[in-house]
């Protein structure tokens, strides 16, 4: 029992196109949307926004946050979880 798609993408396949498109930085913490890169700006969607925060004057990943669908720190315990359920 493991992740099953790519945590950074919330994605089975990657075509390799994705861009950042809006970042929100609120003291410490950075959250910044990944987008499809498709040319028709109407039919972009939100891939998955990322956390950051600074720390030591650096950006540290905090965790990925997928539209409906949760967040990867979430999805990681809840697969812990069922590991030890299965043990």
């Amino acid at each position: 029992m493991g992740l099953d798609f790519d945590p950074v993408l919330n994605a089975q396949d990657d075509d390799g196109r994705w861009i950042v498109i809006n970042t929100l930085i609120s003291q410490a913490h950075c959250f910044a949307d990944l987008h499809t890169s498709m040319e028709d700006s109407d039919k972009r969607k939100i891939i998955v926004t990322a956390e950051l925060q600074m720390s030591d004057g650096q950006w540290q990943l905090i965790d990925f946050h997928y539209p409906g669908d949760g967040d990867l720190i979430a999805t990681l315990k809840a697969l812990r979880e069922d590991r030890a359920k299965n043990q």
